[in-house]
């Protein structure tokens, strides 16, 4: 994955939802893609989507490298919501137990 290629600031700004775009932005930069730039057809309605990323166009391939990079990401997200949880817990002096889910305290 390409860090030094994520520029969601640049390319996300032509993109017509301001949540959807600086995330598919980081999506291409981190895969080292060119995403979007094509006319979506949904009925008779089109819809003109900026290219974002630099790179060539996805490939089958890069499907599993898709998935990688999200699956990694949902992890850290939840490492970090728990973490954050738990030290709130802790500063509140709360005691914090993890259990298996079907056991009882």
């Amino acid at each position: 994955m390409q860090l030094l290629r994520l520029r969601p600031g640049r390319d996300a700004s032509g993109h017509p939802s301001p949540n959807a775009g600086p995330v598919e932005a980081a999506a291409a930069g981190a895969l080292g893609l060119t995403l979007g730039g094509d006319v979506n057809h949904y009925g008779d309605h089109q819809d003109c989507r900026p290219a974002m990323g630099e790179g060539p166009p996805p490939r089958i391939d890069d499907i599993d490298r898709a998935v990688v990079l999200s699956s990694v990401l949902e992890l850290a997200a939840v490492s970090v919501a728990f973490a954050a949880a738990t030290g709130v817990a802790v500063a509140r002096g709360r005691h914090v137990t993890i259990r298996s889910e079907g056991t009882r305290p």
